[in-house]
């Protein structure tokens, strides 16, 4: 009744199997990756727009400087004076 698992059933065994991950396991999951990315690359807009506004807000928030947050995220005050 030890090797009992409610989701398996009772033929599931105790122990799992571990499998060792070599670089050519790296290499090969390192290229499938690059290839999804290939195939739709929408995520470039995440990594090149969305991604470095991250620190900017936090710097803003940590420093008080909440104010400065609209000029700095909408290309800040010279575009606003005429």
């Amino acid at each position: 009744m030890t090797n009992f698992n409610v989701i398996g059933g009772p033929n599931v065994s105790a122990y799992p199997i571990v499998h060792r991950i070599g670089p050519a396991d790296l290499k090969d999951a390192l290229a499938k990756g690059i290839a999804d990315f290939w195939a739709i690359p929408s995520s470039i807009i995440f990594l090149c727009l969305v991604f470095p506004l991250f620190p900017i807000i936090g710097i803003i928030f940590a420093s008080n400087a909440l104010h400065l947050l609209f000029p700095t995220l909408f290309g800040g005050a010279p575009f606003l004076q005429s």
